[in-house]
């Protein structure tokens, strides 16, 4: 059978022709913002009737939205509660924080085995998969529409911070020794470190995550490379080398506004991001605060 997408180890609605019924989220999303939250409204397109029974009714999967938002780092997956509506379609409604969102946001519903399947077979399985039953475990993906993007802020800065404009995060693999490296060879600025840190990032509540993720991450690799290409002892053929780079005008832009040339690296640095050092420690002292008030 054709695949199109990901290879998953059983039938997931939505992926190629695994199930032979509709996914998706409908035409029209509805947005209202305000300067807390964003309010989405949409329907969604369930055409399998055995898996509409199974959320609806029996209520052994869940309908989950997930959101991302590369600018902002922010990543999260919403368990949502479905309303009937017309034929096979299903109305869902849910909010998220306005300010972990920002520029293009990726929105994409699952469904999620809430308990163990056993014996898990859909009448309209692809003809490959007949006479097959599939042993589902709980947290499982059984559904997954096809991705939308959401512009959530047409005014957008490419050159302001946050800085994931000119900024790209990546892992390192496994077996390298490293535990930080800088790649100035692309148009972005590529910043790889170590899953263990990716990890701790992952377990942060969101309202800290960005703003120690250019305190730990991005500010150490600012600062390297404005003091590398923008610092009087900088390499002419070096900076003649990246000077095309989105990233090196980005950061020669930001120097130029904000009238930062002849300034250390790391003072550049720290205004560059909104000195992010001093949010974090203010942020861990509020919450320090708020535990001893709860005490």
């Amino acid at each position: 059978m054709p695949r199109k997408a990901a290879s998953y180890p059983t039938p997931v609605l939505g992926n190629a022709d695994d199930v032979l019924a509709q996914f998706h989220c409908a035409e029209s999303v509805r947005l209202k913002q305000d300067a807390t939250q964003i309010m989405v409204s949409t329907e969604i397109v369930l055409g399998d009737a055995e898996m509409h029974a199974m959320l609806t009714e029996d209520e052994v999967l869940s309908l989950n939205a997930m959101l991302a938002s590369p600018r902002t780092f922010y990543s999260q997956v919403l368990e949502l509660q479905p309303r009937p509506s017309a034929g096979d379609r299903l109305s869902v409604d849910f909010s998220a924080p306005m300010s972990q969102l920002n520029g293009p946001v990726t929105l994409q519903f699952s469904l999620i085995a809430e308990e163990p399947l056993p014996a898990y077979r859909l009448s309209s399985f692809h003809p490959d998969y007949e006479g097959f039953e599939f042993g589902i475990e709980r947290g499982q993906v059984v559904g997954l529409t096809p991705p939308i993007t959401l512009d959530l802020d047409d005014s957008y800065d490419a050159l302001a911070p946050p800085p994931s404009s000119f900024v790209d995060l990546r892992l390192l693999e496994d077996s390298s020794d490293r535990t930080f490296m800088v790649d100035t060879t692309e148009d972005k600025l590529v910043i790889l470190f170590r899953g263990e840190l990716n990890q701790a990032f992952q377990a942060l509540p969101l309202d800290q995550l960005e703003v120690l993720v250019r305190t730990a991450v991005i500010q150490p690799a600012l600062v390297q490379v404005l003091s590398q290409y923008f610092g009087p002892d900088a390499d002419p053929e070096d900076v003649a080398d990246v000077a095309e780079s989105r990233w090196h005008r980005s950061l020669a832009t930001l120097i130029d506004t904000h009238d930062l040339d002849g300034q250390e690296p790391f003072e550049q640095a720290a205004k560059i991001l909104k000195d992010p050092s001093l949010r974090a420690v203010k942020n861990a002292l509020q919450r320090f605060q708020d535990d001893d008030d709860d005490e």
